[in-house]
């Protein structure tokens, strides 16, 4: 039990995140059950941003469980919307001339 290594709930195998596997296997509601008593919202663990990282499809599904989350800082003191910011500029298709308000509203 390593909650400050949460990558172990967004490793893949076959293409599949584990935390994906176990919410497709059991339900969502019962597998984030399991997930909040290893690694409890009070411990302030900014899964939220390994979500965005690792399993970006799961955000919401995980986001209503951890909402306090949205405002921790990751190791490098990156906020959420900061992380989803470079996230989304990594991936190099936004454009200012076509989508300045992605730009302007960098936070």
């Amino acid at each position: 039990y390593y909650p400050e290594r949460l990558g172990f709930l967004f490793g893949r195998e076959e293409g599949m995140t584990a935390c994906k596997r176990a919410f497709d296997k059991i339900g969502v509601d019962i597998a984030m059950n399991i997930i909040r008593r290893c690694i409890p919202p009070s411990d302030n663990h900014p899964i939220l941003h390994h979500v965005i990282r690792h399993a970006p499809d799961l955000e919401d599904d995980i986001g209503q469980y951890y909402p306090d989350a949205v405002f921790l800082r990751d190791t490098n003191g990156h906020t959420l919307s900061q992380l989803k910011f470079y996230t989304n500029l990594k991936r190099g298709k936004k454009t200012f001339k076509k989508n300045s308000s992605f730009f302007i509203g960098a936070t």
